[in-house]
């Protein structure tokens, strides 16, 4: 299966689906991108926890108390192969990233993040959301502070700047939870713009292995 937008050059995005196992995204990330992408997650997942009913009803497993769709997984979880999400994109919304990012973390099926090429800005946000992460070996990621803009009067403008440094601060907590750096030298290092190569991004604590 595969979507493609290509309505608007700044927000082109292709994402496929390989047997509901390998979802590859490439692109901008947005809130159409984002999601169309849970969309094709979620559906891999009930494919998945489908599967391990088949898998149950075939081996003739007994539980008196197996009652939803929690219980199998919870019964098969060592079988259960992750959902494989391949990421190629410079990054886009923060705040679309977000959103999957939760969704994500929500799904009952694990998820292996890879990124292969480059992910950058809220993509290493999505990224990061994988039960493990991965990095090809000629990939590179960056990170960066917020950028915003805006015109207007005022106390418009106030908030916008008010607005700008929450969710830096949230940004600042959710990389200091997810990789190695401290909140203490996160702001310093995400006033730059320079990609960290695949053995970078491991020392930093970016991804979990290097394919």
């Amino acid at each position: 299966m595969m979507i493609s937008n290509t309505d608007d050059n700044d927000d082109n995005y292709t994402i496929t689906s390989h047997h509901h196992q390998h979802i590859y995204f490439s692109g901008s990330i947005n809130q159409k991108s984002m999601a169309q992408l849970i969309n094709i997650c979620k559906t891999s997942e009930f494919e998945l926890v489908k599967s391990l009913k088949k898998m149950k009803q075939k081996y003739k497993v007994l539980i008196d108390d197996l009652v939803d769709e929690q219980d199998v997984l919870e019964l098969f979880e060592p079988k259960i192969k992750p959902i494989k999400l391949t990421i190629h994109s410079g990054g886009g919304c923060v705040y679309s990233a977000l959103f999957a990012v939760d969704q994500i973390k929500m799904l009952e099926v694990p998820v292996h993040t890879i990124i292969s090429g480059y992910g950058a800005s809220a993509a290493t946000l999505l990224s990061l959301a994988g039960n493990k992460r991965f990095i090809t070996k000629n990939s590179h990621m960056l990170i960066h502070e917020v950028r915003s803009g805006c015109w207007g009067k005022r106390s418009f403008i106030i908030d916008t700047h008010i607005n700008v440094e929450n969710i830096s601060e949230m940004l600042i907590d959710y990389y200091a939870s997810n990789t190695k750096m401290t909140k203490e030298e996160l702001p310093k290092l995400l006033e730059k713009d320079r990609n960290w190569n695949a053995s970078e991004c491991l020392a930093r604590g970016l991804v979990d292995e290097i394919l």
